[in-house]
């Protein structure tokens, strides 16, 4: 069940950030635009394999989860003793990467909404007495 979970998972971030690369390229900007573009892309990698593969969080005192938003692994504390729930290595990969794509997407879209809010803020702004006024 992960593992179709985190080919959806994949497969919709993957489209998401495919539109919104073809969003940047329609633009056709200036340098500092795409460096920007990178740095969303290489800071949303980060976050995804930091948060995907190192953030343990508890859902109860006895039930505590490494990865978000697809967990990697589940552990259970049975007595004094926490016991793992580890699925196969290709789901496990699968999640890690889905992980990535989701954060990768998601700061994309930061920067994707902050290119669309700074546009709108740049352009000019025609007022009813300008147009009454122009011959």
């Amino acid at each position: 069940m992960g593992g179709f979970i985190g080919l959806a998972l994949l497969g919709i971030s993957g489209v998401a950030v495919f539109l919104m690369s073809k969003w940047h390229w329609k633009r056709r900007g200036h340098a500092i635009p795409w460096l920007m573009y990178g740095a969303a892309v290489i800071a949303g990698a980060w976050l995804g394999l930091w948060v995907g593969t190192r953030l343990e969080f508890y859902f109860s005192d006895h039930l505590k989860c490494l990865g978000l938003p697809l967990p990697l692994a589940m552990f259970a504390l049975e007595g004094e003793n926490w016991t793992d729930f580890v699925p196969s290595p290709t789901v496990q990969w699968l999640c890690a990467g889905a992980n990535i794509s989701t954060f990768i997407a998601l700061t994309l879209g930061v920067y994707t909404v902050a290119c669309l809010v700074s546009r709108r803020r740049l352009r000019p702004q025609v007022t009813s007495d300008a147009k009454s006024s122009s011959p």
